[in-house]
């Protein structure tokens, strides 16, 4: 999740559960908790009020308005139900709206409409199933506006709905668009880990081993340049994400390897 899912705040974009695991991202632990966690959920609560704070100050300025937007999307990961994360993420849909209304040229505004539409997504289950094409052209949208945003989410982004969502007739899920988009994202940020994660776990998920194993060299190659680019507190929880799911895909492609051997023997 940006899913993915951000990487803002520390908050891990994937969103997860059914098949609407769109992006995304999110900590284990929602609707409070402690240690890294609350910690986390208290830090969205303070981007949310200050940009709410922001918007209502200005609620023409088109920069007010996704930023708001991207707050809603970041607050709704920590909301304690259902009810509360569709009334935040309607929020943000509604900032987003109105910032498309004044620059309809903002990627942001798109990206954290659709980011938004997810969260609504996650409190409705198979009803969600309306909210998919109109995901799916905001993500478009905001690739095509600027690609390079939230270090390549609009393709991650799009890349796991493809993934996820239902295929046809049913919904716009396809497993080659999925791949397309992932790889994308990891051309235009290699050195983002959930760039190459999400497209590693959809080849495996797939059964493509042959290029999970080799996009799996990549991402340990690259790991150093990772850990330097983004450190800090505000990336514990990505890295405590980050690390769980590369030792899980390692244990996975290492225990492949291992069977092949010994049939090969």
């Amino acid at each position: 999740m940006n899913a993915v899912w951000k990487r803002r705040g520390g908050i891990v974009h994937r969103l997860q559960g059914v098949w609407v695991a769109l992006l995304i991202v999110v900590p284990g632990a929602m609707g409070g908790g402690t240690g890294e966690a609350g910690a986390g959920r208290a830090a969205a609560e303070r981007v949310y009020q200050v940009s709410r704070q922001q918007f209502e100050a200005d609620s023409m300025n088109a920069e007010a308005a996704w930023r708001f937007g991207k707050a809603c999307f970041g607050w709704a990961d920590f909301a304690r139900d259902n009810a509360e994360r569709a009334s935040i993420a309607e929020q943000g849909m509604a900032a987003c709206r109105q910032a498309i209304e004044k620059r309809s040229d903002l990627a942001q505004a798109h990206h954290f409409l659709a980011m938004n539409l997810g969260q609504l997504a996650r409190t409705r289950r198979l009803r969600a199933l309306p909210l998919v094409d109109e995901m799916e052209t905001a993500l478009k949208r905001a690739s095509e506006l600027d690609c390079r945003i939230e270090h390549g989410s609009p393709d991650r982004s799009l890349g796991l709905l493809y993934l996820d969502a239902p295929g046809w007739p049913l919904s716009i899920g396809d497993s080659r668009k999925a791949i397309v988009h992932l790889e994308r994202a990891v051309q235009i940020d290699p050195d983002y880990p959930e760039n190459r994660l999400c497209l590693l776990e959809a080849l495996v998920r797939q059964g493509r081993l042959g290029p999970a194993q080799r996009v799996a060299r990549e991402h340990a190659q690259a790991l150093p340049r990772a850990k330097a680019a983004f450190e800090g507190p505000e990336w514990q929880l990505d890295w405590l994400d980050w690390d769980e799911r590369w030792d899980r895909l390692q244990k996975r492609l290492d225990l492949v390897d291992s069977q092949q051997g010994a049939l090969n023997k």
